[in-house]
């Protein structure tokens, strides 16, 4: 089973940014160290991209690399992609269902609080 990373990186900047951002000092190191944090990654990823895998991912990669078929340009795809029949409303409820978690995720102290629940960590 997947782990869906978005929510974990949710979970974790709940409970780490909840323990450093309690004071102005605290904030800014908290951004501080998102910012770091984001500039390794982007370079660790920067340094070790590649044009393509060094091995197909897929079945249909190898087919793809046996027939000798090219990938359409990037616009290209999109563009179809947007045109498939049935595409648009299932891109519409992920878009809704990451907007209403990440609301949630933001005002949950909220309304746990209105709920009675406090001063839990």
């Amino acid at each position: 089973t997947a782990l869906n990373f978005n929510q974990i990186g949710i979970a974790v900047a709940f409970l780490v940014g909840g323990h450093m951002a309690k004071n102005e000092v605290g904030i800014h190191d908290y951004f501080g160290l998102i910012t770091l944090l984001c500039a390794a990654t982007a370079i660790g990823t920067l340094v070790q991209f590649r044009e393509k895998p060094p091995t197909p991912p897929s079945y249909s990669e190898i087919e793809k690399l046996v027939k000798g078929e090219k990938e359409p340009p990037f616009l290209e795809s999109v563009k179809r992609l947007f045109g498939t029949p049935g595409f648009s409303l299932p891109l519409a409820a992920f878009i809704c269902s990451i907007s209403i978690t990440n609301i949630v995720g933001t005002f949950i102290d909220e309304v746990m609080e209105r709920g009675g629940i406090t001063d839990q960590l």
